[in-house]
């Protein structure tokens, strides 16, 4: 084999692995290029500038994902906040205000 493996790796299971291999790389690069696609404009420029900071693609694929996991949460969590807020107010709650005279 041309790349590295380990001494008791059969060349067949060598080949098998790095098949594995390129198929996860070609489904992040992938992944990538949708990302690219479907976002919006400022976006996706915003992700080609960061491939050109960096020049490494897994590691903006990886920032991309955390976005988007750390946007959801956000979401999420205003989700919540309306629910609490629409609980509240049906049951007649109001949140107190401050009794500092607004300083």
């Amino acid at each position: 084999c041309g790349w590295g493996t380990e001494p008791e790796t059969t060349p067949r299971q060598a080949i098998k692995d790095r098949l594995e291999g390129l198929k996860k790389v070609n489904s992040e690069l992938f992944e990538l290029v949708g990302n690219l696609c479907s976002r919006p404009e400022t976006e996706a420029i915003e992700i080609l500038h960061r491939l050109r900071a960096s020049g490494d693609v897994f590691h903006v694929l990886n920032l991309v994902r955390t976005g988007d996991i750390l946007l959801r949460m956000r979401i999420n969590e205003a989700r919540e906040g309306r629910k609490q807020m629409n609980l509240e107010s049906k049951a007649g709650i109001h949140p107190k205000k401050s009794s500092d005279g607004g300083s």
